[in-house]
Protein backbone atom coordinates (compact mmCIF):
# COMPACT_ATOMS: atom_id res chain seq x y z
CA UNK A 1 0.00 0.00 0.00
CA UNK A 2 3.07 2.12 0.70
CA UNK A 3 4.44 1.78 -2.24
CA UNK A 4 1.44 2.36 -4.24
CA UNK A 5 1.36 5.94 -2.22
CA UNK A 6 4.92 6.20 -3.05
CA UNK A 7 4.45 6.23 -6.53
CA UNK A 8 1.47 8.80 -7.27
CA UNK A 9 2.43 12.11 -7.77
CA UNK A 10 2.19 15.22 -5.13
CA UNK A 11 -1.33 16.33 -6.75
CA UNK A 12 -2.68 12.76 -6.67
CA UNK A 13 -1.84 12.30 -3.55
CA UNK A 14 -3.40 15.68 -2.12
CA UNK A 15 -6.27 14.13 -4.18
CA UNK A 16 -6.53 10.95 -2.88
CA UNK A 17 -5.68 12.64 1.06
CA UNK A 18 -8.84 14.79 0.48
CA UNK A 19 -11.40 12.50 -0.95
CA UNK A 20 -10.03 9.77 2.18
CA UNK A 21 -10.53 12.88 4.64
CA UNK A 22 -14.46 13.74 3.04
CA UNK A 23 -14.92 10.09 2.91
CA UNK A 24 -13.83 9.79 6.90
CA UNK A 25 -16.06 13.17 7.66
CA UNK A 26 -19.05 12.18 5.15
CA UNK A 27 -19.34 9.16 7.03
CA UNK A 28 -19.17 9.73 10.65
CA UNK A 29 -21.96 12.74 9.34
CA UNK A 30 -24.02 10.14 7.94
CA UNK A 31 -24.27 8.19 11.03
CA UNK A 32 -24.28 10.64 13.37
CA UNK A 33 -27.68 12.26 10.65
CA UNK A 34 -28.84 8.86 10.55
CA UNK A 35 -29.05 8.10 13.96
CA UNK A 36 -30.29 11.48 14.59
CA UNK A 37 -33.76 11.26 12.29
CA UNK A 38 -33.97 7.74 13.65
CA UNK A 39 -34.14 8.89 17.05
CA UNK A 40 -36.37 11.48 15.34
CA UNK A 41 -38.65 9.31 14.41
CA UNK A 42 -39.06 6.75 16.88
CA UNK A 43 -39.46 9.49 19.74
CA UNK A 44 -42.39 10.77 17.55
CA UNK A 45 -44.08 7.79 16.95
CA UNK A 46 -44.18 7.15 20.73
CA UNK A 47 -45.56 10.83 21.14
CA UNK A 48 -48.17 9.33 18.86
CA UNK A 49 -48.87 6.54 20.66
CA UNK A 50 -49.01 8.14 23.75
CA UNK A 51 -51.61 10.70 21.97
CA UNK A 52 -53.88 8.00 20.56
CA UNK A 53 -54.20 6.42 24.49
CA UNK A 54 -55.04 9.76 25.83
CA UNK A 55 -58.80 9.74 24.43
CA UNK A 56 -59.91 6.26 25.23
CA UNK A 57 -58.81 6.49 28.59
CA UNK A 58 -60.17 9.66 28.94
CA UNK A 59 -63.55 7.71 28.01
CA UNK A 60 -63.14 5.46 30.19
CA UNK A 61 -62.78 7.53 33.04
CA UNK A 62 -65.60 9.25 31.98
CA UNK A 63 -67.85 5.68 31.83
CA UNK A 64 -65.97 3.01 33.58
CA UNK A 65 -68.95 0.40 32.74
CA UNK A 66 -69.67 1.60 29.50
CA UNK A 67 -67.26 3.73 26.89
CA UNK A 68 -68.31 5.35 24.34
CA UNK A 69 -65.31 4.50 22.15
CA UNK A 70 -64.54 4.92 18.50
CA UNK A 71 -61.43 4.02 16.89
CA UNK A 72 -60.31 7.29 14.32
CA UNK A 73 -59.43 6.30 10.59
CA UNK A 74 -55.41 6.63 11.13
CA UNK A 75 -55.75 5.33 14.67
CA UNK A 76 -55.16 1.73 15.14
CA UNK A 77 -56.23 0.18 18.83
CA UNK A 78 -58.23 -2.15 20.80
CA UNK A 79 -59.77 -2.03 24.09
CA UNK A 80 -59.84 -4.92 26.63
CA UNK A 81 -62.12 -4.75 29.35
CA UNK A 82 -61.77 -6.30 32.76
CA UNK A 83 -63.30 -8.87 31.97
CA UNK A 84 -60.79 -9.28 29.16
CA UNK A 85 -63.23 -9.30 26.38
CA UNK A 86 -62.46 -7.03 23.21
CA UNK A 87 -64.81 -3.99 23.46
CA UNK A 88 -63.23 -2.42 20.28
CA UNK A 89 -60.43 -3.14 17.99
CA UNK A 90 -59.28 -1.90 14.33
CA UNK A 91 -55.89 -3.46 14.65
CA UNK A 92 -54.73 -5.07 11.53
CA UNK A 93 -55.34 -9.20 11.87
CA UNK A 94 -51.81 -9.86 11.55
CA UNK A 95 -51.56 -8.09 15.22
CA UNK A 96 -55.55 -9.46 15.90
CA UNK A 97 -54.14 -12.97 15.76
CA UNK A 98 -51.85 -11.59 18.76
CA UNK A 99 -53.73 -9.59 21.24
CA UNK A 100 -53.16 -12.58 23.89
CA UNK A 101 -49.56 -11.85 23.73
CA UNK A 102 -49.83 -7.86 23.43
CA UNK A 103 -52.03 -8.23 26.47
CA UNK A 104 -48.72 -9.48 28.06
CA UNK A 105 -46.56 -6.56 27.35
CA UNK A 106 -45.34 -3.54 29.50
CA UNK A 107 -46.18 -0.14 29.54
CA UNK A 108 -43.78 1.02 27.49
CA UNK A 109 -43.60 0.72 23.53
CA UNK A 110 -42.19 -2.53 21.64
CA UNK A 111 -41.62 -3.17 18.05
CA UNK A 112 -43.68 -6.28 17.15
CA UNK A 113 -42.76 -7.45 13.57
CA UNK A 114 -46.24 -9.27 11.97
CA UNK A 115 -45.87 -10.34 8.24
CA UNK A 116 -44.26 -7.65 6.14
CA UNK A 117 -45.36 -4.91 8.48
CA UNK A 118 -43.60 -3.56 11.47
CA UNK A 119 -45.90 -2.26 14.12
CA UNK A 120 -44.86 0.07 17.48
CA UNK A 121 -47.14 -0.96 19.95
CA UNK A 122 -47.95 0.24 23.33
CA UNK A 123 -50.31 -1.66 25.88
CA UNK A 124 -51.33 0.99 28.39
CA UNK A 125 -53.53 -0.23 31.97
CA UNK A 126 -56.04 1.90 32.67
CA UNK A 127 -57.28 0.60 36.41
CA UNK A 128 -60.59 1.71 37.48
CA UNK A 129 -63.05 1.12 40.37
CA UNK A 130 -64.88 -1.72 38.22
CA UNK A 131 -61.19 -3.51 37.32
CA UNK A 132 -58.46 -2.74 35.19
CA UNK A 133 -58.71 -2.14 30.97
CA UNK A 134 -56.05 -2.60 28.64
CA UNK A 135 -55.81 -0.23 26.13
CA UNK A 136 -53.60 -1.45 22.89
CA UNK A 137 -52.19 1.33 20.61
CA UNK A 138 -50.17 0.50 17.51
CA UNK A 139 -48.55 2.62 14.86
CA UNK A 140 -46.76 1.33 11.86
CA UNK A 141 -43.25 2.04 11.44
CA UNK A 142 -43.13 1.85 7.31
CA UNK A 143 -43.35 5.67 7.06
CA UNK A 144 -40.80 6.16 8.66
CA UNK A 145 -38.70 3.53 7.43
CA UNK A 146 -39.53 5.13 4.27
CA UNK A 147 -38.25 7.86 4.94
CA UNK A 148 -34.85 6.23 6.63
CA UNK A 149 -34.71 5.16 3.05
CA UNK A 150 -35.04 8.14 1.31
CA UNK A 151 -32.70 9.80 3.49
CA UNK A 152 -29.90 7.31 3.05
CA UNK A 153 -30.50 7.68 -1.17
CA UNK A 154 -30.29 11.65 -0.40
CA UNK A 155 -27.19 11.37 1.48
CA UNK A 156 -25.32 8.71 -1.31
CA UNK A 157 -26.45 10.88 -4.02
CA UNK A 158 -24.97 13.89 -1.58
CA UNK A 159 -21.85 12.44 -1.16
CA UNK A 160 -20.77 11.39 -4.38
CA UNK A 161 -21.83 14.93 -5.67
CA UNK A 162 -19.95 16.04 -2.62
CA UNK A 163 -16.70 13.49 -3.77
CA UNK A 164 -17.09 14.78 -7.10
CA UNK A 165 -16.89 18.42 -6.14
CA UNK A 166 -13.78 17.44 -3.31
CA UNK A 167 -12.19 15.84 -6.02
CA UNK A 168 -12.11 18.05 -9.15
CA UNK A 169 -11.45 21.40 -6.97
CA UNK A 170 -8.44 19.22 -5.08
CA UNK A 171 -7.06 18.75 -8.40
CA UNK A 172 -7.58 21.82 -9.57
CA UNK A 173 -6.54 23.50 -6.45
CA UNK A 174 -3.39 21.61 -6.25
CA UNK A 175 -2.49 21.76 -9.66
CA UNK A 176 -2.49 25.56 -9.57
CA UNK A 177 -1.16 25.60 -6.11
CA UNK A 178 2.32 23.14 -7.73
CA UNK A 179 2.40 25.29 -11.01
CA UNK A 180 5.15 27.58 -9.41
CA UNK A 181 7.25 24.26 -8.75
CA UNK A 182 6.68 23.39 -12.83
CA UNK A 183 8.22 26.22 -13.42
CA UNK A 184 10.95 26.42 -11.02
CA UNK A 185 11.66 22.69 -12.08
CA UNK A 186 12.18 23.55 -16.02
CA UNK A 187 13.96 26.38 -14.80
CA UNK A 188 16.21 24.67 -12.76
CA UNK A 189 16.57 22.75 -15.51
CA UNK A 190 18.06 25.10 -17.83
CA UNK A 191 19.90 26.41 -14.85
CA UNK A 192 21.53 22.91 -14.67
CA UNK A 193 23.08 23.54 -18.50
CA UNK A 194 26.44 24.89 -18.56
CA UNK A 195 27.72 28.67 -17.85
CA UNK A 196 23.40 29.29 -17.53
CA UNK A 197 22.50 32.46 -15.45
CA UNK A 198 19.37 33.25 -13.74
CA UNK A 199 17.72 32.29 -10.80
CA UNK A 200 14.85 30.54 -10.57
CA UNK A 201 11.38 32.47 -10.42
CA UNK A 202 10.10 33.88 -7.02
CA UNK A 203 6.22 34.24 -7.09
CA UNK A 204 4.68 37.19 -5.40
CA UNK A 205 3.12 35.43 -2.68
CA UNK A 206 4.94 35.09 0.28
CA UNK A 207 4.55 31.45 0.41
CA UNK A 208 6.61 28.15 1.20
CA UNK A 209 6.98 28.14 -2.51
CA UNK A 210 8.62 31.91 -2.38
CA UNK A 211 10.51 31.11 0.73
CA UNK A 212 12.18 28.00 -1.04
CA UNK A 213 13.00 29.29 -4.00
CA UNK A 214 14.62 32.28 -2.31
CA UNK A 215 16.59 29.39 -0.41
CA UNK A 216 17.45 27.63 -3.72
CA UNK A 217 18.85 31.05 -5.02
CA UNK A 218 20.62 31.84 -2.63
CA UNK A 219 22.34 28.11 -2.64
CA UNK A 220 22.63 28.47 -6.87
CA UNK A 221 24.94 32.29 -6.12
CA UNK A 222 27.38 30.61 -3.19
CA UNK A 223 27.66 27.52 -5.51
CA UNK A 224 28.33 30.00 -8.69
CA UNK A 225 30.85 31.67 -6.17
CA UNK A 226 32.49 28.81 -5.22
CA UNK A 227 32.87 27.53 -8.90
CA UNK A 228 34.04 30.88 -10.26
CA UNK A 229 35.80 30.89 -7.55
CA UNK A 230 37.50 27.26 -8.45
CA UNK A 231 37.74 28.46 -11.78
CA UNK A 232 40.28 31.28 -11.00
CA UNK A 233 42.08 29.64 -8.51
CA UNK A 234 42.92 27.12 -11.46
CA UNK A 235 43.39 29.97 -13.91
CA UNK A 236 45.64 31.75 -11.50
CA UNK A 237 47.86 28.49 -10.52
CA UNK A 238 48.12 27.97 -14.12
CA UNK A 239 49.52 31.25 -14.51
CA UNK A 240 51.39 30.96 -11.33
CA UNK A 241 53.00 27.59 -11.81
CA UNK A 242 54.16 27.91 -15.99
CA UNK A 243 56.69 30.91 -15.15
CA UNK A 244 58.66 29.03 -12.41
CA UNK A 245 57.96 25.72 -14.45
CA UNK A 246 59.49 27.64 -17.55
CA UNK A 247 62.45 29.05 -15.66
CA UNK A 248 63.41 25.87 -14.26
CA UNK A 249 63.64 23.66 -17.63
CA UNK A 250 65.30 26.54 -19.10
CA UNK A 251 68.03 26.20 -15.91
CA UNK A 252 68.02 22.62 -16.09
CA UNK A 253 68.70 22.85 -19.77
CA UNK A 254 71.33 25.42 -18.98
CA UNK A 255 72.83 23.00 -16.67
CA UNK A 256 72.95 20.20 -19.18
CA UNK A 257 75.07 22.81 -21.79
CA UNK A 258 77.06 23.43 -19.32
CA UNK A 259 78.40 19.82 -18.96
CA UNK A 260 81.91 21.10 -19.23
CA UNK A 261 82.57 23.90 -16.84
CA UNK A 262 81.73 22.66 -13.62
CA UNK A 263 81.94 25.23 -11.79
CA UNK A 264 78.73 27.15 -14.06
CA UNK A 265 77.18 23.70 -14.02
CA UNK A 266 76.86 24.02 -10.46
CA UNK A 267 75.76 27.62 -10.25
CA UNK A 268 72.44 26.68 -12.56
CA UNK A 269 72.06 23.59 -10.58
CA UNK A 270 71.57 26.07 -7.70
CA UNK A 271 69.24 28.25 -9.39
CA UNK A 272 67.15 25.52 -10.30
CA UNK A 273 67.48 23.84 -6.84
CA UNK A 274 65.83 27.42 -5.87
CA UNK A 275 63.38 27.55 -8.20
CA UNK A 276 62.31 24.12 -7.23
CA UNK A 277 62.16 24.78 -3.65
CA UNK A 278 59.60 28.14 -5.00
CA UNK A 279 57.75 25.39 -7.20
CA UNK A 280 57.46 23.59 -3.73
CA UNK A 281 56.09 26.41 -1.65
CA UNK A 282 53.61 27.42 -3.89
CA UNK A 283 52.08 23.84 -4.38
CA UNK A 284 52.23 23.11 -0.51
CA UNK A 285 49.99 26.33 -0.27
CA UNK A 286 47.69 25.49 -3.23
CA UNK A 287 47.49 22.58 -1.29
CA UNK A 288 46.95 24.11 2.04
CA UNK A 289 44.59 26.29 0.53
CA UNK A 290 42.38 23.31 -0.55
CA UNK A 291 42.17 21.78 2.57
CA UNK A 292 40.64 24.68 4.10
CA UNK A 293 38.18 25.28 1.30
CA UNK A 294 37.49 21.55 1.95
CA UNK A 295 37.44 20.84 5.28
CA UNK A 296 34.22 21.73 6.75
CA UNK A 297 34.37 20.46 10.23
CA UNK A 298 34.91 22.54 12.85
CA UNK A 299 37.71 22.19 14.95
CA UNK A 300 38.46 24.08 18.33
CA UNK A 301 41.26 24.88 20.55
CA UNK A 302 41.51 26.72 23.97
CA UNK A 303 43.48 29.82 24.86
CA UNK A 304 46.20 27.65 26.43
CA UNK A 305 46.48 25.35 22.95
CA UNK A 306 46.65 28.64 21.46
CA UNK A 307 49.16 30.45 23.66
CA UNK A 308 51.33 27.47 23.43
CA UNK A 309 51.13 27.34 19.04
CA UNK A 310 52.33 31.00 19.04
CA UNK A 311 55.60 30.35 21.43
CA UNK A 312 56.32 27.91 18.95
CA UNK A 313 55.56 29.90 15.93
CA UNK A 314 58.21 32.44 18.31
CA UNK A 315 60.98 30.25 18.43
CA UNK A 316 60.62 29.14 14.50
CA UNK A 317 60.39 32.70 13.64
CA UNK A 318 63.53 33.54 15.94
CA UNK A 319 66.11 31.16 14.29
CA UNK A 320 64.09 32.06 10.21
CA UNK A 321 65.12 36.00 11.53
CA UNK A 322 68.56 35.52 12.85
CA UNK A 323 70.63 35.40 9.63
CA UNK A 324 69.05 38.70 9.03
CA UNK A 325 69.47 40.07 12.71
CA UNK A 326 65.87 40.78 12.90
CA UNK A 327 64.44 41.00 16.33
CA UNK A 328 61.27 39.10 17.13
CA UNK A 329 59.67 39.56 19.84
CA UNK A 330 55.95 38.90 21.50
CA UNK A 331 53.47 39.50 24.17
CA UNK A 332 50.86 37.28 25.76
CA UNK A 333 48.01 38.84 27.12
CA UNK A 334 45.76 37.44 30.55
CA UNK A 335 43.37 34.92 29.70
CA UNK A 336 40.92 32.07 30.72
CA UNK A 337 43.05 29.15 29.55
CA UNK A 338 39.92 26.83 29.20
CA UNK A 339 38.04 29.47 27.04
CA UNK A 340 37.66 27.85 23.55
CA UNK A 341 37.83 29.41 19.73
CA UNK A 342 36.53 27.71 16.75
CA UNK A 343 40.14 26.95 15.41
CA UNK A 344 42.44 24.17 15.52
CA UNK A 345 46.11 25.54 17.10
CA UNK A 346 47.72 23.72 14.02
CA UNK A 347 45.57 26.53 11.83
CA UNK A 348 46.49 29.42 14.00
CA UNK A 349 49.93 28.23 14.60
CA UNK A 350 50.11 28.24 10.21
CA UNK A 351 48.28 31.75 10.75
CA UNK A 352 50.70 33.28 13.02
CA UNK A 353 53.77 31.37 10.72
CA UNK A 354 52.43 33.33 7.54
CA UNK A 355 52.12 36.90 9.48
CA UNK A 356 56.10 36.34 11.02
CA UNK A 357 57.84 35.33 8.10
CA UNK A 358 56.18 37.88 5.95
CA UNK A 359 56.97 40.82 8.68
CA UNK A 360 60.58 39.76 9.09
CA UNK A 361 60.71 39.50 5.01
CA UNK A 362 59.94 43.01 5.05
CA UNK A 363 61.94 44.02 7.80
CA UNK A 364 65.45 45.75 7.11
CA UNK A 365 68.17 44.00 8.48
CA UNK A 366 68.37 45.18 12.41
CA UNK A 367 64.91 45.73 12.64
CA UNK A 368 61.92 44.34 14.56
CA UNK A 369 59.04 42.39 14.48
CA UNK A 370 56.63 42.42 17.52
CA UNK A 371 53.63 39.98 18.02
CA UNK A 372 50.80 40.46 20.57
CA UNK A 373 48.31 38.22 21.53
CA UNK A 374 45.45 39.18 23.94
CA UNK A 375 41.85 38.65 24.81
CA UNK A 376 39.62 41.15 24.29
CA UNK A 377 36.16 40.50 26.18
CA UNK A 378 35.07 37.64 24.53
CA UNK A 379 37.39 37.98 21.35
CA UNK A 380 40.90 36.94 20.44
CA UNK A 381 43.03 39.68 18.70
CA UNK A 382 46.52 38.74 17.56
CA UNK A 383 48.68 41.60 15.93
CA UNK A 384 51.59 41.83 13.68
CA UNK A 385 53.49 44.10 13.07
CA UNK A 386 57.53 45.01 11.73
CA UNK A 387 58.89 48.19 11.34
CA UNK A 388 59.56 47.52 6.97
CA UNK A 389 58.68 50.38 4.70
CA UNK A 390 55.03 49.71 4.58
CA UNK A 391 52.83 48.75 1.68
CA UNK A 392 50.89 50.77 -1.60
CA UNK A 393 47.69 52.07 -0.04
CA UNK A 394 45.73 50.49 -3.40
CA UNK A 395 47.17 46.97 -2.62
CA UNK A 396 45.49 46.53 0.79
CA UNK A 397 41.85 46.22 0.07
CA UNK A 398 43.27 43.02 -2.11
CA UNK A 399 46.38 41.97 0.10
CA UNK A 400 44.21 38.96 1.11
CA UNK A 401 43.16 37.56 -2.57
CA UNK A 402 44.93 34.70 -3.94
CA UNK A 403 48.10 35.61 -5.89
CA UNK A 404 47.88 38.92 -5.19
CA UNK A 405 51.04 40.95 -4.87
CA UNK A 406 51.83 44.58 -4.54
CA UNK A 407 53.15 45.62 -7.88
CA UNK A 408 56.04 47.79 -5.86
CA UNK A 409 56.59 44.67 -4.04
CA UNK A 410 58.24 45.49 -0.37
CA UNK A 411 61.83 44.36 -0.45
CA UNK A 412 62.17 41.08 0.15
CA UNK A 413 64.94 38.41 -0.31
CA UNK A 414 62.47 35.59 -2.29
CA UNK A 415 59.32 36.86 -3.99
CA UNK A 416 56.39 35.00 -2.10
CA UNK A 417 53.95 32.95 -4.13
CA UNK A 418 50.95 35.22 -3.21
CA UNK A 419 49.38 33.03 -1.22
CA UNK A 420 50.35 33.75 2.11
CA UNK A 421 47.99 36.03 2.74
CA UNK A 422 44.63 33.98 1.71
CA UNK A 423 46.26 31.30 3.66
CA UNK A 424 45.45 33.71 6.49
CA UNK A 425 42.43 34.96 5.38
CA UNK A 426 40.88 31.52 5.05
CA UNK A 427 41.88 30.58 8.48
CA UNK A 428 40.23 33.49 9.78
CA UNK A 429 36.96 33.11 8.25
CA UNK A 430 36.51 29.50 9.09
CA UNK A 431 37.30 30.28 12.60
CA UNK A 432 34.48 33.26 11.91
CA UNK A 433 37.13 36.00 12.63
CA UNK A 434 38.31 39.09 10.67
CA UNK A 435 41.48 40.51 9.72
CA UNK A 436 42.90 43.74 8.60
CA UNK A 437 46.06 45.28 7.14
CA UNK A 438 47.19 49.15 7.75
CA UNK A 439 49.75 51.05 7.29
CA UNK A 440 51.75 52.38 10.16
CA UNK A 441 54.26 55.45 10.61
CA UNK A 442 57.02 52.90 10.06
CA UNK A 443 55.87 49.35 8.80
CA UNK A 444 52.39 47.42 8.79
CA UNK A 445 50.12 45.88 10.77
CA UNK A 446 48.47 43.04 10.06
CA UNK A 447 44.97 42.12 13.01
CA UNK A 448 43.18 39.36 13.51
CA UNK A 449 40.02 38.91 15.64
CA UNK A 450 38.96 35.68 16.34
CA UNK A 451 35.92 35.37 18.42
CA UNK A 452 34.93 32.96 21.05
CA UNK A 453 33.28 29.39 20.34
CA UNK A 454 29.47 29.71 19.75
CA UNK A 455 29.53 26.40 21.22
CA UNK A 456 31.31 27.45 24.57
CA UNK A 457 29.92 30.95 24.77
CA UNK A 458 26.39 29.51 24.81
CA UNK A 459 27.12 26.86 27.38
CA UNK A 460 28.71 29.55 29.70
CA UNK A 461 25.26 32.00 29.35
CA UNK A 462 23.71 28.75 30.59
CA UNK A 463 25.83 28.56 33.63
CA UNK A 464 25.35 32.17 34.30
Amino acid sequence: MRGWIDGLTIRARITAGTLAIGLIVSAIGGILLYADVSSIIHNSTVQLLHTDVAPLQAAIERAPTDPDIRAGEDQLAALINPSDHVVVSNLPDSLEDRLTELRRLHDTPQQIGSGRQSYLVLVESIPTAHGVWKAIVARSLQPGSLVRQQLVLTMLVGAFVLFASLGTASWVLSGAALRPVSRMRREAERLGTADAGGTLPVGRARDELAALAVTLNEFLERNRQSVDHERQMVSDASHELRTPLAVLVAQLDEATALAGNRTQQQAAIANAATTAARLSRLTTNLLELSKLDANQSMEQSTWNQLVQEVSACIDRARILAHPRSVHVDFTIGDGDGSAEFDVAASNFGRLVDNLVANSIAASDAEGSVLVSLVRDGSTLQLDVRDEGSGVPEEFIPVAFDRFSRPESSRPTRNAGSGLGLAIVSAIASRARGTVEMRNLNRGVLVRVILPRSSTASAIAARGN
